[in-house]
């Protein structure tokens, strides 16, 4: 969900318009290299005044700084392009060092250091709607942390995550054809003409469903099945839609073969694609995923609760209004991840900067996000408490027999870790393996996420 809405758009636009021709304005923003400085400079408090209702607002103060940073830095910018996100431009000119640093920015002050070389990478030209989103949501992000406080939203709406992976997320849906034939309707096609335009573009993504009764007749340029693919194959079909609203005919066999190997978007690289009517555009997955299990002995629990309808009378029904249970259970995990990194590179098209991107942006997701469900019940908001990384050439080894015995006690964790270290050593004498590997402690402060991170994508 946007936090700069389209009316704050429009002002942010007009006032970096006014102030390319107010030079002292523009100057002070440009001297200023902290927020505080930012602050007292003539260029803010112009765009303060006229955006109350994006800053103002009550338990929100995070807003306030993160409207100075969006002015700072747009004092950098000369000229606004709207055609790519800002993530989706620094793809095109930031080094991998370069990111990794903008990723591990901790501060205000530090954002704004960053954010200004990378409008320079930039030449200045920057979509700036969309770096005063990306600053908004940042600014949300290290306020939560400070707070200790998260909400919910999956891995992929992280600021760092969007960043690393802008343009190269792709879409999984049943209802591709479906955007064209609305590019049809919307040019004044008719929705069954539209429809029949777009039948080979649905035919090259799956078995169309095929509803006579159908009361929307864009149901049938649905596919049975959800297909995933690319943003530029999404856009390749957008791109083939315009043609046909234009010259008012249907797609063609040629035009209809929209899949592509070149291009490939991060997730269907990581996990892959399977496509029974197009076989040849098969993707076969770089990653695997375990089930996380408790190392100890689980024991189901009960959640019994009841509601209290408000507006009953207590001589209608002394009852509650509801009554419910919730199955729980508590318990230390252990997961594995194993990832084929020469396939994840080949699936990307030979591209390891993207590869390597993909792998800081999932194995920090993996690090920190919890599953999103039932959190409001339970708010199991855990980040790993031990991890560890291991990388080479020899055939991939879980260390889930560790705990084939399970783990009793108050002393889980460090249990776990002596049991899982001892195993990968006992394995690596055995089998005559030297694997290099990195790992972190929280509860010993023991190395870093930033480390592994690094290890991982060297």
């Amino acid at each position: 969900m946007s936090i700069v809405k389209d009316d704050h758009n429009a002002t942010l636009r007009q006032w970096h318009e006014e102030l390319q021709e107010q030079r002292g304005a523009r100057a002070s923003l440009r001297r200023s290299v902290t927020v505080n400085d930012v602050c007292l400079s003539e260029g803010f408090r112009s765009l303060l005044m006229q955006t109350h209702t994006l800053w103002k607002i009550e338990g929100q103060e995070w807003r306030f700084t993160a409207l100075a940073l969006t002015a700072a830095v747009a004092a950098h910018i000369k000229s606004i392009d709207e055609r790519q996100k800002f993530a989706a431009q620094l793809n095109n000119v930031m080094s991998e060092l370069r990111f990794s640093r903008l990723c591990a920015v901790k501060t205000p002050d530090e954002l704004l250091r960053q954010l200004r070389r990378a409008v320079k990478l930039l030449n200045g030209t920057v979509n700036l709607i969309s770096l005063a989103e990306d600053i908004f949501h940042w600014c949300q992000e290290n306020n939560e942390l400070l707070n200790h406080h998260r909400r919910q939203q999956r891995p992929t709406e992280f600021i760092r995550i969007r960043w690393a992976l802008a343009g190269n997320i792709g879409i999984r849906s049943g209802r591709i054809a479906r955007e064209a034939a609305q590019i049809l309707i919307d040019s004044g096609i008719d929705a069954k003409k539209a429809v029949e335009y777009v039948e080979k573009i649905a035919n090259c993504f799956g078995k169309i469903k095929a509803d006579k009764k159908a009361k929307d007749p864009l149901t049938n340029a649905d596919t049975e099945q959800l297909v995933h693919i690319s943003p530029a194959e999404f856009e390749a079909v957008k791109a083939l839609a315009h043609r046909l609203a234009e010259e008012k005919r249907p797609a063609t066999e040629e035009e209809a073969a929209l899949l592509r190997h070149d291009r490939m978007a991060v997730d269907i690289a990581m996990f892959g694609r399977m496509l029974a009517n197009k076989p040849d555009f098969n993707v076969e997955a770089a990653c695997q995923v375990a089930h996380a299990f408790g190392v100890s002995e689980t024991i189901v629990e009960d959640d019994f609760f009841t509601a209290v309808d408000d507006l009953r009378a207590a001589s209608d029904d002394a009852g509650a209004g509801h009554l419910g249970e919730t199955g729980f259970g508590s318990a230390l995990f252990y997961t594995y991840i194993c990832i084929d990194k020469d396939l994840l590179v080949k699936n990307l098209n030979g591209n390891e900067e993207l590869a390597n991107k993909t792998l800081r942006a999932f194995t920090e997701a993996a690090l920190k996000v919890s599953p999103t469900g039932k959190q409001n019940s339970f708010a199991s908001r855990a980040y790993a408490s031990w991890a560890l990384a291991e990388k080479g050439t020899d055939q991939p080894r879980s260390l889930a027999a560790a705990f084939y015995e399970p783990i009793n006690g108050t002393d889980q964790l460090n249990v776990a870790v002596k049991r899982i270290t001892a195993l990968r050593e006992n394995m690596n004498a055995v089998y005559a393996q030297e694997t290099a590997f990195k790992d972190f402690n929280v509860m010993n402060q023991q190395g870093s996420m930033k480390d592994m991170l690094d290890f991982i994508c060297a």
